[in-house]
């Protein structure tokens, strides 16, 4: 099982699309992936846009480094880049002639033993001409990422989106009225007042900024659900900051146990998704304290375990400290009141993938039918989402694919190999198999808060449309997030520096960051970058006070697959069709500001997008506690962020 976030190694769509919102190969596309009426509409787009645009070559020069060497350069270039640029330069007006013009002139002025041959090299936007004229046998413009070797020139789709003229830097488009700490502290307390004092089962949400002492105002309150990201904060927040820790009580971990194969077990069942059957297998074991196949000591560790479960569902007077799931799936908590600590979003639409090549671990494992009330077998379900699932489709799961987990679902914990989190799958929202990945289906599972007590929600980053969207006339919102700051957050956005643009600069990097501050980036290239931090990086931050106070760097903008905001976008309605999901590099004014960025053309698919990743970057500048340090936080990103001070494009 994978879920979507900062820290996956899914690859990054950050390549600028161009005017279509179809391209999405840089060959002659493949008929699974186009119809023939979707080829001839787009080629007849490139070719209105060949006959009405003059091409400034010289702009083009300085923005593509490949393409300046093919003017400039006095080697020649090879085979691969020829073919892209004249790929390329076949759709734009004057290109091909340029193309042909460029390289006679590189023969005639070369003095080396090492022209142009003719073999072939001459006659390439020729040829592409020629098969351009029919949709059958069309060649695209290449992306170049796909032919140029500088990383730079990779953010742009390909040269027609590169001559384009986009936004220089950040624009600020509105004033940010902010309010001081003080005010902000007191409002915030009082809000805080309203909402624990409300009878109805509405959703509080409570977006604010980072260190401004969300968690110190909840931490001692009384006859309260208060549930956090993960045990560990849980356990930190109950032992070291309430006041009075003997009046609270928390919900237990997994316990480890003293047989191997239990341990196993029982991860595999928590993994495949069957918490209940997890409980019950604990149960059993408890229930074998003198007698059975486990140790006693293993038998008295479930029978404790069973005990805490319990006595938290069944106290009346002490507070309540869980995980964010537990506070969302449990049933029968006592408490009319849950308050989460951090975001929760990602558990009430959460996106995940699952492996192919576990369904056929479970068909090789006998072939056993495993769908109640039908014939269906494991077989059918592959051939359902090999064959009749389209590449790029979005759509459900049949109905008739419903495996009886109480019966099958032990079976299952018990093959090895077996990863992905099946159940989930099974039960999914939506399911999305992406283009160019036929061994892996993304699927989406929206859960929906309870209704019979009221929530309070408190988070710096809330994405608040996304939220009132799902929740309704049950929604109540306090946006306290544009406050004055003590320290500075000055931005870098000449680069976006996502994962990709990184690989080829790290050293360009290293020689902009500061000897003296420590550097928040991805997992994978905090050993790379100067300074680089190992333990907090995108995908883990929250909690982590350890860098209160001092100045910090982050370097990076988190893109995520694109499967996250599609099926995201399914789930709130909006019109993910493959007509409306382009990806491309464009001038965008978003949040205050207008500035050029990688996005979706969909503003409702942009506004998710862009959300996310201000969240992300939002939750590693919080590191510094700027609100009330005097610290310096400077961030290397081309998304501009409403808390900061100062934008500048280097």
């Amino acid at each position: 099982m994978r879920k979507i976030g900062s820290n996956s190694s899914y690859h990054e769509t950050e390549m600028e699309n161009d005017q279509s919102s179809i391209i999405t190969s840089n060959k002659k596309l493949k008929k699974s992936q186009w119809t023939l009426e979707e080829k001839e509409e787009y080629r007849q787009q490139l070719k209105k846009q060949q006959h009405g645009k003059n091409i400034d070559w010289k702009k083009l020069a300085d923005r593509i480094k490949i393409f300046h060497d093919f003017l400039h350069r006095e080697e020649r270039l090879s085979y691969a880049e020829l073919l892209g640029l004249s790929q390329n330069m076949v759709w734009m007006q004057g290109g091909a002639k340029l193309y042909r013009q460029r390289l006679e002139e590189f023969n005639e002025n070369h003095e080396g033993a090492n022209p142009y041959p003719r073999d072939g090299r001459f006659e390439l936007c020729r040829r592409f001409h020629k098969r351009n004229k029919d949709a059958r046998t069309c060649y695209f413009p290449m992306r170049l990422e796909n032919f140029s070797p500088y990383g730079e020139d990779h953010k742009y789709r390909n040269l027609i989106s590169a001559e384009r003229d986009f936004v220089r830097g950040v624009q600020v488009t509105e004033q940010i009225p902010k309010a001081s700490l003080q005010n902000a502290e007191h409002m915030l307390q009082s809000t805080l007042n309203e909402a624990l004092d409300d009878l109805e089962d509405k959703v509080w949400l409570f977006k604010l900024p980072t260190g401004i002492g969300k968690t110190y105002r909840i931490k001692d309150l009384d006859h309260t659900v208060l549930a956090f990201p993960n045990h560990s904060l849980k356990n930190e927040v109950l032992r070291e900051k309430r006041a009075n820790p003997h009046n609270a009580i928390a919900t237990p971990e997994v316990p480890q146990f003293e047989s191997e194969e239990l341990n196993s077990y029982l991860g595999n069942l928590y993994e495949l998704g069957l918490s209940k059957l997890a409980y019950k297998k604990i149960l059993e074991v408890s229930h074998q304290v003198t007698s059975g196949s486990y140790t006693t000591n293993d038998a008295l560790t479930a029978g404790k375990y069973i005990r805490q479960l319990k006595q938290c569902y069944a106290t009346d007077n002490k507070t309540i400290f869980t995980t964010h799931s537990r506070a969302i799936f449990s049933e029968n908590l006592p408490y009319h009141t849950t308050i989460f600590d951090e975001d929760i979003m990602e558990e009430l639409l959460s996106v995940q993938s699952i492996d192919l090549e576990d369904l056929q671990k479970l068909s090789w494992s006998g072939g056993k039918k495993l769908f109640k009330n039908t014939e269906d077998s494991i077989w059918d379900l592959l051939k359902f989402l090999v064959e009749e699932v389209e590449e790029g489709e979005i759509t459900s799961l049949p109905h008739h694919f419903n495996i009886d987990m109480e019966k099958e679902g032990g079976a299952f914990a018990r093959e090895e190999g077996i990863s992905s989190n099946l159940v989930q799958f099974l039960s999914s929202d939506y399911i999305y198999k992406e283009e160019g990945n036929e061994k892996k289906i993304f699927f989406v599972n929206q859960n929906h808060l309870p209704t019979d007590r009221k929530i309070i929600i408190m988070s710096a980053t809330l994405n608040l449309s996304i939220y009132k969207q799902i929740l309704g006339e049950r929604a109540r919102v306090v946006d306290l997030s544009d406050v004055e700051t003590t320290g500075r957050i000055i931005q870098h956005t000449k680069k976006s520096y996502s994962r990709s643009s990184l690989e080829g600069s790290v050293d360009e990097l290293n020689e902009k960051l500061e000897d003296d501050k420590p550097t928040l980036t991805f997992m994978s290239f905090a050993d790379k970058v100067k300074n680089g931090v190992t333990e907090i990086y995108y995908g883990k931050s929250e909690g982590f006070d350890g860098l209160k106070g001092q100045n910090l760097q982050i370097v990076g903008t988190p893109f995520k697959n694109q499967a996250l905001y599609l099926l995201m976008g399914k789930c709130l309605g909006i019109n993910v069709d493959k007509y409306n999901r382009a990806f491309k590099y464009q001038n965008v004014q978003w949040n205050g500001f207008r500035f050029a960025f990688n996005t979706f053309s969909n503003k409702d698919l942009r506004e998710i997008h862009l959300s996310d990743l201000s969240s992300s970057l939002t939750q590693l500048i919080g590191r510094a506690r700027a609100l009330r340090e005097d610290v310096q936080v400077d961030v290397y990103s081309s998304l501009p962020l409403r808390i900061t001070d100062q934008f500048i494009h280097n």
